[in-house]
């Protein structure tokens, strides 16, 4: 890893050891992963890069009520963060609540005022909040528990269909038939086929 050829220069910066902890957490090593995010939150507790992987080390070792408590407690620091690691850093505190049989209102709480709301910023970065908003109501799909949030994955199917109408609106006033095409396979790959035939 690239990473720890600089780590020496900059052992006392936070963001290296997210930048080290995450892919030892890919490769699946959980103890390095766990003792570099460790050390990045030593260094700052407002690192969201080792805040995340601590996370996946606690829900890899399925102690899912201390990872919400974490999660909890370091949410005040992701106010400044870009759309998608707010959003997937709640959705990981959503999928602990789940897998530590939390009470549904907390998970609709969460959905509604942490990920979705995310979606009134101006700076938001919809697609990032859409494919968590979507994980998190796969997840429920899954466990037989999405009648209750049913109105969201509607609205969410809506958002992602309007999504693909302003790409085709875009195309046409583009009026390229290279951006045309794509706009169409996209539609075609996402299987709206509906949409791909305008």
């Amino acid at each position: 890893m690239r990473v720890l050829q600089v780590l020496p220069q900059n052992e006392g910066q936070n963001y290296i050891y997210g930048m080290l902890a995450f892919p030892l957490l890919e490769l699946g090593q959980m103890e390095e992963a766990e003792k570099a995010a460790s050390r990045g939150f030593e260094i700052n507790k407002e690192d969201i890069w080792s805040q995340h992987v601590l996370c996946h080390v606690l829900q890899y070792k399925c102690c899912f009520r201390e990872a919400v408590k974490f999660m909890e407690e370091c949410s005040s620091s992701w106010c400044s963060a870009a759309s998608f690691m707010l959003t997937h850093n709640w959705w990981h505190a959503v999928v602990c609540y789940l897998e530590g049989n939390a009470p549904t209102q907390r998970v609709l709480e969460i959905y509604d005022n942490y990920i979705w709301k995310e979606l009134d910023k101006d700076d938001s970065m919809k697609a990032e909040v859409y494919l968590n908003a979507a994980g998190l109501l796969l997840r429920l799909y899954v466990r037989g528990e999405l009648d209750i949030y049913g109105d969201r994955l509607k609205l969410l199917a809506e958002c992602l269909t309007n999504e693909f109408q302003s790409a085709i609106d875009a195309a046409r006033k583009a009026n390229s038939e290279k951006t045309w095409k794509e706009v169409c396979f996209a539609c075609v790959d996402a299987e709206e086929f509906r949409l791909a035939e305008i």
